[in-house]
């Protein structure tokens, strides 16, 4: 099956890397599949074009492309998907974009469907979909149900969790 799955404007313009790999990360998330960027060209110290120092220890791409990850949800496994979106560095713009000429949209597998909605809560299917707060609340649930001094039986019997008074 041919899937369509691209939101992004693709005539959207981004300041930095980061800003460019964020925004393709989560409108594929949302659409149900991951993506794997390709680095085809990076910047030296001839073409920086930010007024920060330039480090060899951190590249930073100039062009290249993002994939359908193989790790996307529904994807075959060692399948081949035609998805792909070409970006570049625009000198004149001094921003990134994408050259949606070379830019192919279209998915050969399905994607994730989309979460199902409980009670107005989502049912979350991957631990990349869970937000930093609920990670967090989470966390500290763990902690509590694993502490050392609280009587789990103490706790379930009073139904006041443990707390005699």
């Amino acid at each position: 099956p041919i899937v369509q799955s691209y939101d992004l404007d693709l005539t959207s313009t981004f300041l930095s890397y980061p800003a460019l790999l964020r925004a393709v990360e989560v409108s594929s998330a949302a659409k149900g599949f991951r993506v794997t960027p390709r680095p085809k060209a990076y910047f030296n110290e001839l073409n920086w074009p930010y007024q920060s120092k330039f480090s060899k220890s951190v590249p930073v791409p100039r062009r290249g492309w993002f994939t359908c990850s193989p790790r996307s949800a529904c994807r075959a496994l060692k399948s081949h998907c035609p998805w792909k979106i070409v970006f570049a560095w625009e000198s004149n713009l001094k921003a990134y974009v994408f050259r949606a000429e070379l830019c192919h949209l279209s998915h050969n597998h399905e994607l994730d469907p989309p979460p199902i909605n409980f009670d107005g809560g989502d049912d979350i299917r991957h631990q990349y979909s869970v937000a930093e707060m609920e990670r967090k609340l989470q966390g500290i649930e763990d902690r509590w149900l694993l502490r050392p001094d609280q009587d789990v039986g103490s706790a379930v019997a009073t139904g006041n969790n443990g707390d005699p008074n």
